[in-house]
């Protein structure tokens, strides 16, 4: 709404609030009357200056339609947990939970289409123009002989005793249009405050779900928050429990922790805590903040993170490997100073037919007084020779992690510059040999010629000169 308008819409006696204000300020330090411009619903007043009522959270519509549904049946229904969460931070949901009082019998006689998607736990997946969407009966959860799954669960008609199984207080807020935000654990003042806290004792919520002492790390990390000291205590003391959970879950978790705006901190402070949870030994790092949001590129970074014990898939376990090789072969990975040469820096050998020319080779770089490579042609022959080795993701990924300027990468890109088998203007059925080794190291000799710009990448002079070769014997 332009200044206009609002000054028209807002009369001498109200007092107009930003967005995001009302969400996470005391109700306290808000007029009696105030009028609250929110995107979606334009200005809405507060007599009175009931801030519950006076919030709006933009639900989808098909998340409404249950909501309204259930109620219409004489149920209680909210979304819950981190869809809240993240609406009071004026971000947007990924997901929307439902929570409710009706039992799992009761949500499937209010609707047409529903699924048990874990009905043992009181979920059941409503559908809705064909899509699911997910809602869960309050419940009180027994105990957890495994570390992570509770043994039983009891329904139960009180959205408090649901709220308090829950793990942080800031997940454990429920909201809807009727009654407003319910908040008993005090999530919106943790919120403001920028505090990680668990939901009663810490040391037993940990204890129940031990994954928990991962979740407030990543939160901590993604949302730039703190974590209260009674909760650190706890995650310091228990840490060794998360190897009670699945490799798959810790290494969801850590993927999330490492993309976060304070992953910087969280690694550092919790170093300790992160290594007996995880098995990775983790150094202090610094300057992740400013790497792309790729968690190959990050784990490369943080050198003694080995991806494999976090049964990362091939792909980033190799790309991982690729970029500290490149890292290495630059002269600035653990500490090195390798400017003049590398040898089997563990390179892909994709591009290497039997491993020849590849791989392994003394590979000159250019010297990192002179990183950005302007003006010389040698960094852009080392540059394709790199690439030949390792592939662009890993290089580009090794440049971004040193701080270089990837601008000559991105020229020898845009130019078709060849460094691979697969953009040599011949292949092995154009040079005249019989089948065998002979052939791959003919055709990695040719790429050594074009990348040392001893050749142009062009067919008849390649075939020349494999004639000449073929010739010399």
């Amino acid at each position: 709404m332009d200044a206009a308008r609002r000054s028209a819409a807002v009369s001498n006696n109200e007092f107009a609030v930003p967005y995001g204000t009302a969400f996470l300020e005391s109700p306290r330090r808000l007029p009696d009357r105030f009028v609250l411009e929110m995107p979606g619903y334009g200005l809405v007043r507060n007599p009175g200056g009931n801030i519950r009522r006076a919030m709006r959270i933009q639900i989808p519509e098909k998340v409404n339609y249950v909501l309204r549904t259930l109620r219409e049946h004489g149920h209680e229904a909210f979304v819950v947990g981190g869809c809240v969460r993240d609406s009071l931070l004026n971000k947007t949901p990924s997901d929307w939970d439902i929570t409710t009082s009706a039992y799992p019998e009761e949500v499937k006689a209010c609707f047409p289409h529903t699924a048990d998607t874990g009905i043992q736990h009181g979920t059941v997946s409503v559908i809705v123009e064909h899509e699911p969407v997910e809602v869960t009966t309050y419940r009180v959860d027994g105990t957890y002989s495994d570390g992570r799954h509770p043994d039983t669960v009891r329904f139960t008609r009180s959205l408090e005793e649901d709220l308090a199984r829950r793990d942080f207080t800031i997940n454990a807020m429920a909201y809807n249009e009727e009654v407003g935000l319910q908040d008993p654990c005090g999530g919106r003042t943790d919120l403001r405050k920028g505090r990680i806290r668990c939901v009663g004792a810490p040391e037993q919520r940990f204890s129940e779900d031990a994954l928990r002492i991962l979740r407030a790390l990543r939160f901590a990390s993604v949302l730039g928050f703190s974590i209260e000291q009674n909760t650190e205590s706890a995650i310091y003391d228990l840490a060794d429990r998360v190897r009670l959970v699945a490799v798959e879950r810790i290494n969801a978790e850590f993927s999330k922790l490492i993309l976060g705006q304070r992953a910087d901190l969280i690694l550092t402070r919790y170093r300790g805590v992160l290594s007996r949870a995880t098995g990775l030994r983790i150094p202090a790092v610094n300057d992740l903040d400013r790497l792309p949001f790729s968690v190959p590129v990050r784990l490369a970074s943080i050198a003694d993170a080995d991806p494999k014990l976090l049964k990362y898939d091939n792909r980033t376990v190799r790309l991982v490997r690729d970029i500290r090789g490149a890292l290495l072969a630059l002269g600035d990975f653990s500490g090195g100073d390798k400017e003049n040469s590398i040898d089997d820096a563990g390179g892909d050998k994709e591009n290497s037919i039997d491993g020849a020319g590849g791989a392994g080779r003394a590979v000159p770089l250019y010297k990192k007084e002179n990183r950005s490579g302007e003006g010389t042609e040698p960094a852009r022959v080392q540059l394709r020779r790199l690439l030949r080795m390792f592939g662009e993701d890993a290089v580009r990924g090794a440049l971004e992690i040193r701080g270089d300027d990837t601008a000559l990468l991105e020229r020898i890109l845009t130019d078709g510059d060849c460094f691979s088998l697969r953009q040599l203007a011949v292949t092995g059925r154009d040079l005249g040999l019989p089948p065998g080794p002979k052939v791959g190291k003919r055709l990695n000799r040719l790429l050594d010629a074009v990348i040392e710009e001893e050749l142009p990448n062009e067919r008849e002079l390649l075939l020349r000169r494999n004639a000449a070769w073929t010739n010399e014997g």
